[in-house]
């Protein structure tokens, strides 16, 4: 039987997808391998948010306080930090772009479940399609602090063994973890450091843009599906920064084929040209509102429709800073939910026709211009049971490796511990000075006290303080 071939009469073309007359459903290998297609393959994790608002909050001591000294007269008004905000995270590599104040951080944590315990959050926000919170949130992400918080005593090589051992499943074998390191050394280009320390105000270590890399290495040893940056640019120069951009951009597209790609989201306050040309996609907030959000390669001709033209041989950012940021501040918002409920293009018009005649506030056009968001809430539902389920090391045994970091830390400290060392030795000569010839009897009693009330003040009371604090720095 001789077989059927399709036509090009017969066969359908949907988007990316061609429906053949034999019913097959073939979906094209671009779309398959996309890293910014939601339903891609590559895509393992969306986010999405809607309706969103954040505002401080006051803990209930300062406002007792406050009611206190006002006589019952006080009332807190909370500040709108983000302000009914929708939108969504499908894939590639995400700038949060605003000026100073305009959220980027705020969105960041919001997300990340970050926030401190007095901020309100109203809205929705969903992990793909279901509710999340931080501890499920911590399985399949990771999230890289502005100021790093490293032991500066201990090398590239030993941070990243220790956080293995702290993250990693329990299933690991020693073996299986130190590959993994060393895999993770090379991503991130720091092999060439290994053995160098993270360095301290008093010990050269490795450089800015290294320390970056160890952070982002460390949050990458557990293979995160979302990883979150706060200003990872930050501190450093442009070279070092456009660098850092590159790895990032090569972990949210590289890979090989049918391995999932990580999604990326940093908060960037005004990146150089390469470095905007490196993001897939961009949120641009102002004052707690989005103005932007969508593809990188789209924005300069949504404000060049909505008339404000980049100039040539002028940095994109740059320009979109100068455009949302005019000397005189307007708090004013056109209803982007208003128009996305009644869109057509005669509308589009109107609004961009009222935006401009309301003056220079460039919020109003901008917005206008775009064609709403629509955001749905169950975007990504069938991606959610591919989550990582990681079962970490029992408590007793990430004791003992703590203990055993600390110690290893300790040892490197020498002149701390030969300075320690002669404080104790003084401190016991001036205490047994103290108690030389006090005497055996009772009126040796009275003289007695003052001596164990500064042993146990000194001894205990400080030195317990001392440790805190060191605890908490670190």
């Amino acid at each position: 039987m001789a077989s059927k071939t399709a036509s090009p009469e017969n066969e359908k073309i949907y988007s990316n997808t061609k429906i053949r007359d034999n019913g097959e459903l073939q979906e094209s290998r671009e779309r398959q391998l996309s890293q910014l297609d939601p339903y891609s393959d590559r895509v393992s994790t969306i986010l999405v948010w809607k309706h969103l608002i954040v505002s401080s909050g006051m803990n209930k001591d300062a406002m007792i306080y406050n009611k206190i000294k006002t006589c019952g007269r006080y009332t807190h008004k909370p500040k709108i930090l983000l302000n009914d905000v929708s939108g969504a995270i499908t894939g590639g590599l995400w700038a949060v772009m605003g000026p100073s104040g305009s959220g980027k951080s705020t969105l960041l944590n919001t997300l990340a479940c970050r926030l401190d315990a007095d901020t309100v959050v109203e809205g929705e926000m969903r992990l793909d399609g279901a509710k999340y919170d931080n501890a499920e949130l911590k399985r399949i992400a990771g999230y890289v602090m502005q100021d790093d918080m490293l032991n500066g005593l201990l090398t590239v090589e030993e941070t990243l063994m220790y956080t293995a051992e702290l993250r990693l499943p329990r299933d690991y074998t020693q073996e299986q973890r130190k590959q993994r390191v060393e895999e993770t050394m090379i991503e991130m280009g720091v092999t060439h450091v290994r053995d160098v320390i993270i360095g301290t105000p008093l010990k050269k270590g490795i450089s800015g843009g290294e320390r970056k890399r160890v952070c982002v290495g460390m949050s990458l040893l557990s293979r995160p599906q979302l990883l979150f940056l706060d200003e990872p640019t930050s501190g450093l120069d442009s070279v070092t920064a456009l660098d850092l951009l590159h790895t990032f951009s090569k972990l949210a597209h590289g890979g090989r084929e049918g391995q999932k790609a990580v999604t990326i989201v940093c908060s960037i306050h005004q990146p150089q040209s390469k470095i905007f040309d490196l993001f897939d996609s961009i949120i641009l907030l102002k004052a707690g509102n989005i103005i932007y959000q969508g593809l990188r390669a789209d924005v300069m001709s949504t404000f060049t429709e909505a008339g404000f033209p980049c100039p040539m041989f002028t940095n994109p950012a740059d320009h979109l800073m100068d455009v949302i940021t005019p000397s005189k501040y307007n708090k004013t918002l056109s209803n982007q939910h208003a128009i996305a409920e009644t869109y057509d293009q005669h509308a589009k018009n109107q609004a961009i026709l009222d935006a401009k005649n309301a003056g220079d506030n460039a919020d109003q056009v901008i917005v206008a211009t775009q064609k709403p968001v629509v955001v749905d809430l169950e975007m990504g539902a069938e991606k959610h049971a591919a989550h990582m389920n990681i079962v970490r090391p029992r408590w007793i045994k990430q004791v003992l490796i703590l203990i055993r970091r600390n110690l290893q830390e300790h040892r490197r400290e020498s002149s701390v511990m030969i300075t320690s060392f002669i404080q104790t030795i003084l401190m016991a000569v001036l205490i047994g000075t103290a108690f030389l010839n006090i005497g055996e009897g009772q009126a040796s009693i009275v003289r007695r006290q003052p001596v164990l009330f500064f042993c146990a003040v000194n001894q205990g009371v400080f030195g317990a303080l001392m440790l805190v604090l060191t605890l908490f720095q670190k």
